[in-house]
């Protein structure tokens, strides 16, 4: 279990958290308000496993919303027995994720939950060339909650293996994301829920429900 070494190392205040190539079992993890955070590793050499009943693994404990202005890339996270999303951005924005692979994703949850929080907006989250494989039954490969807004997703690929509910969810009052360049397949109910959002934009996506 790293999860304490971890944790001492994002409260240092350091801009810059580096995973080496390995594999890392961890719970809960609360992310700093350090602007210009870089949490970072060597791709899928650098695995993040989820503790069993673990709630979300990288979570900023907001209130109210936060300008982060950071980035994580070049990591692998896997969590079919985690009890939260495995990367929640709630109340934080201008959050950069590229690089980041998801092998399952823990039960009733998302890979990826963008939302505000205490009544403001998120805005600004950019996820780049990320990708989400799962056999375990996740709500959502992405999320984005009533708050979210102003962002992007490019070059998403995911199979849900017809088990997880959704490969991109977006809750009602969710609004002005920009889907590009994905192919999100496999869901069990939808690939693409919408229901309530508004001014969504997709170009040049695939989406099927292959097997």
């Amino acid at each position: 279990d790293d999860t304490t070494y971890i944790q001492a190392a994002l409260d240092t205040g350091s801009k810059n958290i580096f995973f080496p190539e390995g594999t890392y079992k961890c719970g809960a993890l609360t992310i700093p308000r350090t602007k210009n955070l870089c949490i970072y590793g060597m791709g899928t050499g650098s695995q993040i496993i989820m503790k069993s009943g673990a709630t979300s693994l990288f979570k900023w404990d907001q209130t109210s919303m936060y300008t982060l202005s950071g980035t994580i890339r070049d990591l692998y996270f896997d969590g079919p027995t985690g009890a939260g999303h495995l990367i929640d951005l709630t109340g934080v924005g201008n959050i950069d994720l590229k690089g980041i692979f998801c092998r399952d994703i823990p039960v009733g949850y998302s890979f990826i939950h963008v939302d505000g929080a205490g009544g403001a907006r998120t805005y600004d989250v950019r996820i780049v060339d990320c990708r989400c494989y799962s056999s375990t039954a996740g709500d959502a490969g992405i999320s984005f909650g009533a708050l979210a807004a102003d962002s992007m997703i490019a070059n998403f690929w995911m199979h849900g293996n017809h088990v997880v509910n959704y490969c991109l969810k977006f809750e009602s009052g969710s609004k002005a994301v920009n889907v590009s360049d994905s192919h999100p397949y496999g869901a069990l109910l939808y690939v693409i829920h919408a229901s309530g959002a508004s001014y969504l934009t997709f170009d040049g996506i695939n989406v099927d429900h292959g097997d």
